[in-house]
């Protein structure tokens, strides 16, 4: 992929998440783009890009994040289409406090998605009718 068709490509994707496309769907296309990717223009990206591509969640929960993350993607297109370099020191990086916040709302994701993935395998494993059982064990009526 060469760097304007990543910029048209970043581009399309930050403004169907501004227009409020789900969570969801722009996941699956930063997965799509990330495939795309060449491997030498890959490395020539900073790790920014990759917290971008990611965090669709992390930024429809926090303005925060998002004010910050979305002014770094769009200096990143800038340099895309000006064909700069995109590894140097003068590219955008978020501010420190910010960056732990990041994490923390990132962390905080995952462990919530991991909760619920292993409440869904759970609840499959005991099947419908022991999660019935227990139910009316625990005096709750079974729907």
């Amino acid at each position: 992929m060469k760097k304007t068709n990543l910029s048209k490509a970043l581009r399309r994707l930050r403004d169907d998440e501004r227009r409020g496309a789900g969570v969801h769907r722009l996941t699956l296309r930063g997965i799509a783009l990330q495939r795309r990717l060449s491997s030498e223009l890959a490395d020539e990206l900073p790790h920014e890009f990759w917290h971008w591509l990611s965090d669709f969640d992390v930024r429809k929960k926090s303005a925060e994040v998002a004010v910050e993350q979305n002014a770094f993607i769009d200096e990143l297109i800038r340099r895309l289409e000006s064909d700069e370099r995109l590894d140097d020191e003068q590219a955008p990086t978020p501010k420190p406090q910010n960056q732990r916040r990041r994490i923390l709302l990132t962390v905080l994701a995952c462990l919530a998605t991991a909760a619920a993935v292993t409440e869904m395998l759970r609840t499959r494993a005991r099947g419908p009718g022991r999660a019935q059982s227990e139910h009316a064990d625990a005096g709750i009526n079974a729907p």
